[in-house]
């Protein structure tokens, strides 16, 4: 698959992925900009992962919406660790996706 269909694919999922990445943010005390951030790091991850995308996973939107959650969750733990605060608070165990 090509970084143009790639594109294609995320911008037909990406006001559903956006709008999770933000409420999961406020929900954790974050402001909608590390959402932001963390929508066009997960768009490079796929661009540059796409090969390990299958049908067998589930459908593109799943698989993006996984990699959008998880480079969200590096956004805040970054954060959370450069303000000082503890991880604890913003982990609930089922929120982690691994």
């Amino acid at each position: 698959m090509n970084e143009e269909l790639v594109m294609k694919y995320i911008g037909d999922c990406e006001k559903q992925v956006i709008t999770s990445l933000k409420i999961y943010a406020r929900n954790k005390g974050f402001g909608f900009d590390i959402a932001d951030d963390a929508l066009q790091n997960a768009k490079i991850r796929a661009v540059k992962n796409i090969d390990q995308y299958s049908e067998k996973l589930g459908t593109f939107k799943n698989w993006f919406f996984k990699i959008a959650m998880n480079a969200l969750i590096d956004q805040i733990k970054y954060q959370a660790k450069n303000r000082g605060l503890s991880l604890d608070e913003y982990s609930d165990s089922g929120d982690w996706i691994e």
